[in-house]
């Protein structure tokens, strides 16, 4: 190794690894506070005056420099020279003046302490390593692998305690670590909440958006201080937004597009419909301003970055302090784990799926349809009128009885919490779907449209 190439090792090796120890310290400015990944300032008045960001869009998970969301990273060498990168002489006095910062002792080094040694700009060589911030500039459909994920600097457990003790403590007394959804308890039930990565896989029109809508609205309207970023990457927003709808004013998707008037003299709709549509419009206003729909109307080429941006807008604009991300779907969304968990850093993140592929979430969740024999289990257990049939004259019956639910404009479905982290339960829930106005109901239909 040179002694040129020896200042910039030791900065990027020793120097920034033992500041990032101790941020708070060095530069107090920010109010930096630990996250489980790093730091975040919390200065509001400094982020504003110097950025122009709240403060928490600037945050330090990188021991080379800190990440202002929407403006890019800074090394710490350019931070002390106010934002210029020093040569010569001035890039030796900034490196002496780090690593005083870090309480890091540098007499007796072999490294180029004098101008006419130090590299002509050797700050170019440590914004490179900076690069891995770069990360969330990453197009959300990459045409290789994204990059590696951030990794946290290592410490010893006697440091982690206080930080693990704090952790703790936020979900102390509380009913939910997560978002609850409220419409179906037992899921909120086994979960705690919609929290961390979340699958919902499901096959190909078997009901896996609408479910994912449902879920996305019933977050927003039960919990005050949390948002809905809705990423859309097949279906358009009005689309959505109709869907929503429907299912709030409790109306079928046909009647509510098209009216229950039919003939020239008749009017489009009832006055009890009337007043269904306006109570979900008002519902819609009401939640509406946390609520934020990409598609590829008005995001056409979306990146993580610009998902990011659109996150930290709409909980500025609605106070909101959570966040419930909804991504559909993953085949249009091809990224790797630590890209979806970065894309919503502490909020709840749920990507639509065909099947489960090579991510590996938090909370998995499997929908798909009742098959022949639940369907005949499930009656049986209420009626008791297939004693004594034949497997025929069974399977008969109970393609009658999903022939005379589809008539009444209802699906039955089975949800299945089939994989789960810490505080999570594994279990199946029995779902009925209404179709017609995109509603999922916990457990089976009223016996009487059976019959």
């Amino acid at each position: 190794m040179d002694r040129q190439t020896g200042l910039v090792d030791f900065l990027a090796l020793e120097v920034c690894p033992a500041l990032f120890d101790r941020l708070d310290r060095a530069f107090p400015e920010f109010g930096w506070t630990r996250t489980g990944r790093g730091w975040k300032a919390t200065n509001r008045e400094y982020t504003k005056a110097t950025f122009g960001v709240r403060p928490d869009r600037v945050v330090c998970n990188r021991s080379l420099g800190f990440l202002v969301y929407g403006q890019g990273t800074t090394n710490w060498i350019s931070y002390i020279s106010n934002g210029t990168s020093p040569t010569g002489r001035d890039f030796v006095e900034a490196a002496h003046k780090l690593a005083g910062l870090a309480g890091v002792d540098a007499a007796g080094l072999d490294l180029p302490w004098t101008a006419e040694e130090a590299v002509e700009n050797p700050a170019a060589d440590v914004c490179a390593n900076c690069a891995n911030l770069e990360k969330l500039k990453t197009p959300l459909r990459p045409e290789r692998p994204g990059p590696e994920p951030q990794v946290e600097h290592v410490r010893n457990v006697v440091d982690e305690v206080q930080d693990h003790a704090e952790r703790l403590d936020r979900y102390a007394g509380r009913e939910f670590i997560g978002l609850p959804q409220r419409t179906l308890e037992t899921l909120d039930e086994v979960t705690l909440g919609l929290r961390g990565l979340m699958l919902l896989a499901a096959a190909p029109s078997d009901a896996r958006t609408a479910l994912a809508i449902q879920f996305g609205t019933d977050v927003v309207v039960h919990n005050e201080d949390a948002c809905l970023l809705f990423v859309s990457l097949e279906m358009s927003r009005w689309d959505i937004l109709t869907r929503m709808k429907s299912r709030l004013a409790g109306m079928d998707w046909e009647k509510l597009v098209l009216g229950s008037g039919k003939g020239p003299d008749e009017a489009a709709f009832t006055m009890d419909e009337l007043a269904d549509i306006e109570e979900a419009e008002q519902m819609m206003a009401e939640i509406g301003r946390r609520v934020r729909i990409l598609d590829e109307q008005n995001c056409p080429q979306p990146t993580v970055e610009t998902v990011l941006e659109h996150l930290s807008q709409l909980k500025a604009k609605s106070g909101a302090n959570r966040a419930f991300v909804l991504v559909n779907h993953l085949q249009l969304w091809p990224i790797a784990d630590h890209q979806l968990r970065d894309a919503a850093e502490g909020d709840a993140v749920m990507v639509v799926s065909e099947a489960r592929g090579s991510i590996s979430p938090d909370i998995a969740l499997l929908l798909r349809p009742f098959d022949e024999h639940e369907l005949r289990a499930a009656y049986t257990t209420h009626h008791g009128q297939l004693e004594g049939k034949s497997e025929d004259e069974q399977s008969n019956a109970a393609r009658q009885w999903r022939d005379a639910l589809e008539r009444e404009g209802i699906n039955l479905h089975k949800l299945a919490i089939a994989d789960g982290r810490d505080g999570v339960q594994k279990a199946v829930v029995d779902l009925s779907f209404h179709f017609r106005r995109f509603d999922f109901e916990e457990g089976l239909p009223k016996w009487d449209c059976w019959a």
